[in-house]
Parts: structure tokens; sequence; C-alpha cells
């Protein structure tokens, strides 16, 4: 919120209802306090202070007001302010400056006390108890006055992100992006990942995606961290082919996600290209499970007699019984027996290599 200006209390006097002695005595405090002499007008007001007419009290007290508030003294200003109230038939407008006075001070309590009993007929009244309210985290009543100042006001940037950020915080997704629009905040990158969020949030995740393609179809995403978020919900929403020109465009480093989503996006012809150019025993077993789901069993088998798996490892029990399955294809089943019964020397697949042995009647 941006800083409330103070509103100082325009003071006349009420000539019917006040003594000479007070009026001569009022005016050269007056006097003072517009010749900037704020501590002497300040010494005379209160060795003159009227014991029974409320009216000459009241006057008084504004003026004290005025002085604390000159000097910046925002505690004084709005404890005679506060004084002043209490009597006071221009509650409203006297209820309003002191509140904005509270707020000043951070007494946002003190200034819905003085406020909720207004008739509230000055709009500001409305967005004053507002920002209170937002400010003791009671989002709901802060909507409420936001609402009925925004009536009157629907382009006021501050109670805008006011309602904004009351409905983020109640997890009200839906109003928070009906404001959030109504902002007119500058369409750039940060601009759409909040967008994209709150609808993610709303559980609208293909608008929250939408968001996001716009904003990269327009060349505005531009941060790792942007690319990286558009990314992920590609890949979420199993729109893997632009996940992968997005995440080449930002990590083309990052080869171990590339060909997860080569994979997944069942771009086996990329992603054996790329594990073509690997030499560990991992992606020699995934090289030839690619080959397997591409049914080119000969190219399976070969790739896996081509590499010297540790014996008795895991990932040698997985080569056995991927190049029994693949000559198994091949319909070689002499070559299918003789790899079978070296798995059976394998701890990690002996159990399956006999089963499988089993079921062909071996």
């Amino acid at each position: 919120m941006k800083k409330i200006i103070l509103l100082t209390c325009i003071i006349s006097l009420s000539f019917a209802s006040i003594s000479n002695e007070f009026n001569k005595h009022f005016r050269h405090c007056q006097k003072l306090f517009s010749q900037g002499k704020i501590d002497q007008s300040i010494r005379e007001l209160k060795s003159f202070i009227p014991s029974g007419n409320m009216e000459e009290k009241n006057y008084t007290y504004k003026l004290l007001s005025n002085n604390y508030l000159a000097k910046k003294d925002l505690k004084n200003a709005s404890y005679y302010l506060d004084l002043a109230l209490k009597n006071d038939k221009n509650k409203d407008v006297i209820a309003l400056n002191l509140s904005n006075l509270y707020i000043q001070q951070k007494k946002y309590n003190q200034c819905i006390r003085v406020l909720k009993n207004t008739k509230k007929q000055d709009p500001n009244i409305n967005k004053n108890l507002s920002f209170c309210y937002f400010y003791e985290k009671n989002f709901p009543k802060s909507i409420k006055y936001a609402k009925r100042y925004e009536r009157t006001n629907p382009k006021d940037k501050q109670i805008l992100q006011l309602l904004f950020n009351a409905n983020m915080n109640i997890n009200d997704f839906k109003n928070a992006i009906k404001y959030f629009s109504k902002l007119n905040i500058k369409q750039d990158e940060d601009y759409f990942l909040k967008l994209s969020h709150m609808y993610t949030k709303a559980n609208k995740p293909l608008e929250g995606l939408h968001t996001l393609g716009y904003a990269y179809e327009k060349d505005l995403l531009k941060s790792q961290k942007a690319l990286s978020y558009y990314a992920y919900l590609l890949e979420s929403n199993k729109i893997y082919k632009r996940a992968i020109e997005v995440v080449k465009s930002y990590a083309p480093e990052d080869k171990e996600r590339i060909l997860n989503l080569y994979i997944k996006a069942k771009d086996y012809k990329n992603a054996v290209k790329s594990l073509h150019k690997r030499s560990s025993d991992k992606s020699k077993i995934l090289l030839a499970k690619l080959y397997f789901k591409m049914r080119d069993f000969k190219k399976c088998h070969e790739i896996l007699s081509l590499k010297s798996f540790s014996k008795n490892s895991s990932l040698q029990g997985e080569a056995f019984i991927l190049k029994a399955i693949a000559l198994y294809e091949l319909k070689d089943l002499k070559s299918f027996e003789e790899v079978l019964k070296q798995a059976l020397q394998n701890k990690h697949c002996k159990k399956q290599a006999r089963k499988m042995l089993a079921q062909v009647g071996y």
C-alpha cells in the first residue's frame, strides 16, 4: 500500500456556541500555528482548555492535533483528535483523519475502532477499513470493505492489488486471477509466471500451461526458471515434443533429461542416436531395450553381445534375460537355452532364468 497522505482538519468556528474570550484566544493560537510557531501555539492552547463547553474543547483538541501533526508527532496528534471525535458532530470527517494517523503508526485495531461506527458515506472510510483488516489478516472483512470501495473507484490500483492479495491469502484463486487481470500489469515474464501459478493452484492446469505457451510463442520467457517451469508443465501434461524443444533452448547440455523426454515421446530414433554415443553399461542396456521396443531383436542381441558386463552384477543379469528374450523372438531356441543356462550362474536373475527355461520345457 502506498503511503497514505495525512489529512489535516480544517477548523472553522461556529460563533453561536463559543464565548468571545475563547474566540479571541483561539484565533491567536491559530495565527501562531500559521506562522510556524508550533510550540508556542501548543503551550497557549493547553493553558486555556475550556472546562465545560464541549464545542470549545473540540476546537482546542483539533488545533492541538494539527500542531502536533506539524511536528510529525503522530502519537499526540492522534491522541487529541481522538478526544475531539467523541463529541464532534462531523464524526465521519474526524474519524477518517484519525484513521489516517493510526494507519501511519500501524495501529490498525485503533483505526478499525474509530471507523466501524461511522456512516461510511466517504468511500475512503471503506478503503482504510479494507487495509486495516488486511494488515490484521482478517482477509474476508478486508475483501468486504474493499469491494464497497471498488464500486465507486473501480480503477484504484491500490484496492485492486489488495483484492488480489487478500484472495490469494484465502486461496480464492478464481477471484485472485480476476483482480490480477484488472491490474493491467506489464505483460512480461514475471506476469505470465504468476498467472500460470495461479491457474495451477485454482486446479486449472491447462489454462496455466496455455498461459506460458502464449508467452513462449511471444518470446517473453527468457530465464531458466521460467523455461524450466514451462518444460515441467509440458512434461506433466505429456506434451513431450514441445518439452524437448524448450529444454534444448535453455539446457542443451542436459543430455539425460533430453534422452528421457525422447523416450517418453516414443521418439526412439533420436533416443537411440543419443545412446550410441555412450559407453556405460546402463546406456547399453537401455539402448538394447529401445531396439527391442522397436522390434529390432537382432540389433538388441548384437548390442548386448558386444558389451562385456561385470560378472555376477545386476546389469549382467538384466542383459542375460533381455538377450534371451531377443533370441526367443528370433526363434533361435538353441542360443536362447545357452544364454539362460549362463544366467543361472548370476544370483540376480537365476530365478527368472529357471522359470523361463521351465516355460519352454527345459
